[in-house]
């Protein structure tokens, strides 16, 4: 929290899976049905994976993409999988492929500005936070890493109007007070930086006490 204490925005940036559950149609073009019903299941099969397996996930996923390569949630799902295993590179040519092949494809948009916002690319990251919150206004994390990139760029009102709007799609978020109060402290506004703080930090408290009832 920024004041005169060393701390931190929370990042709060993370990439989109599309989930074996969620209505996939790789049938953009005709394909044979054997052949995409096999793509499906090799989908699924990535999905099963442990979400730090990223072998797995990767395996799979290509298989899928070997069968059709236009299925757009099996590029975008091995590019999250990529960057977990720490190759930047060709998950940005992931996502990229995705959005190329479905111009309103939230996710791609949204996951390549996470890693746009994550190598200071601020621009393009801001290019593809508003494309994600175009096709998805309710797609609170787009808000959140918006407000993120505009906090690292110091453009502190900008960064409190897309945590307003990140908290009106999600009260009771704890970090997003966090990092509004960062900004808030950081255009002179203390009283409202503490009582995002004191906020952030009741809501913390109450999410961990659940998690201990919860054991």
């Amino acid at each position: 929290m920024k004041i005169l204490v060393f701390s931190f925005a929370v990042s709060l940036v993370l990439l989109l899976d599309v989930s074996a559950q969620q209505s996939i149609k790789p049938s953009r073009v005709p394909i044979n049905p054997a052949l995409e019903t096999k793509a499906i299941a090799f989908f699924e099969r990535g999905s099963e994976c442990g979400a730090t397996d990223s072998i797995c996930r990767i395996s799979n996923y290509s298989k899928a993409i070997e069968i059709y390569p236009d299925f757009v949630e099996a590029y975008n799902n091995r590019g999250t999988a990529l960057q977990i295993k720490g190759s930047r590179d060709a998950a940005l040519k992931d996502f990229t492929r995705a959005v190329e092949i479905e111009p309103a494809f939230v996710q791609g948009y949204y996951n390549r500005a996470v890693l746009a916002a994550a190598e200071n690319d601020f621009a393009n990251a801001l290019k593809d936070f508003d494309k994600a919150i175009e096709l998805s206004p309710q797609l609170v994390f787009a808000y959140i890493g918006r407000g993120n990139v505009h906090l690292k760029r110091r453009n502190y009102r900008d960064a409190i109007k897309n945590f307003d709007r990140a908290l009106e799609l999600e009260p009771d978020f704890a970090p997003i007070y966090h990092n509004r109060a960062l900004a808030y402290d950081s255009i002179g506004e203390a009283k409202k930086a503490e009582l995002d703080r004191k906020k952030s930090e009741m809501l913390t408290k109450a999410q961990n006490a659940s998690l201990l009832d919860g054991r």
